[in-house]
């Protein structure tokens, strides 16, 4: 499950620069892949990809720094999509009943 929350401490919602607004707030309570998007698009990389470390903890910190552009390029659909939780053991049972119901 990700972990939607608020920005990491240390980092004031009141601060002037890309997050004024709370854009980034909103977009974490909202679950938006699309307010979040914007909101990292106006941060610098570093921060961006520190915030996406916090949110998403299954994912490593070397792979959003390499794969930031790839993410911010996604539609928001496929933002989520990519950085959701995977669950390999339900993903794996869905694909046994779908071959089941197929076969027949």
């Amino acid at each position: 499950m990700s972990h939607w929350g608020p920005p990491s401490a240390g980092v004031h919602a009141n601060e002037p620069g890309p997050r004024s607004g709370d854009a980034f707030e909103e977009a974490c309570a909202r679950r938006d892949f699309g307010l979040l998007q914007d909101a990292l698009a106006g941060m610098p990389k570093k921060e961006a990809v520190d915030h996406l470390c916090n949110l998403f903890p299954q994912r490593t910190h070397r792979w959003f720094v390499r794969n930031f552009p790839r993410l911010m390029a996604l539609t928001p659909d496929d933002f989520g999509w990519e950085l959701g939780y995977a669950d390999p053991t339900g993903k794996t049972a869905t694909d046994h009943v779908m071959a089941d119901r197929i076969a027949s």
